[in-house]
């Protein structure tokens, strides 16, 4: 994974650090919120720091939040973090699928979930993620992710929630014939 020389200070060496000592299951959980709305805010600014945050195994610590068998955290915090998993499965350059791909079984797992707005960054996250050819395209597909998809085509009752699933689809389709014939079985 190449190494990038230009990263402000702050970031690398201060704020970085500090998070990582906040992700803790047993924090606050408004600190927790608190600390995730900043690492999607962090990721969000560009690829620098995406790649930056992907590289100091942040992601980790926020999918154990997530985990099936932990107890089941607030909406709210449900929804911050798939907001800010999805700022790391964003931009271009794309990132490392090596370093996003531990996302995709807990995007899965909430692609079902009662909330409208929790589901929709879960289809953000996944069209961003099939965006970059074919590999990756592979990778989402083997987690499971196309029945979901169209599943939630037949359902969305929202502009906000179907755009999502269609550039999922959409980017899914444009891959090679096998991976177009995933979404049409």
């Amino acid at each position: 994974i190449p190494r990038c020389t230009s990263i402000p200070g702050s970031y690398s060496s201060g704020i970085i650090p500090i998070l990582k000592l906040v992700m803790h299951p047993t924090q606050s959980v408004h600190v927790l919120e608190q600390a995730i709305w900043l690492i999607g805010n962090i990721a969000g600014d560009g690829h620098i720091f995406r790649d930056l945050v992907l590289r100091a195994e942040i992601v980790p610590l926020m999918l154990a939040l997530l985990a099936p068998d932990s107890t089941p955290p607030p909406v709210k915090l449900v929804r911050t973090t798939i907001w800010a998993l999805s700022n790391l499965c964003r931009g271009r350059p794309f990132p490392h699928m090596q370093l996003v791909a531990p996302i995709l079984p807990i995007i899965v797992r909430f692609l079902e979930s009662g909330d409208e707005v929790t589901r929709t960054d879960c289809c953000w996250c996944i069209s961003y993620l099939t965006d970059g050819g074919r590999d990756r395209i592979s990778q989402v597909l083997a987690v499971g992710v196309a029945p979901l998809l169209v599943k939630m085509v037949q359902r969305a009752q929202t502009e906000t929630e179907i755009t999502p699933v269609l550039r999922a689809l959409g980017n899914i389709v444009t891959g090679e014939s096998d991976q177009t014939q995933a979404v049409l079985e």
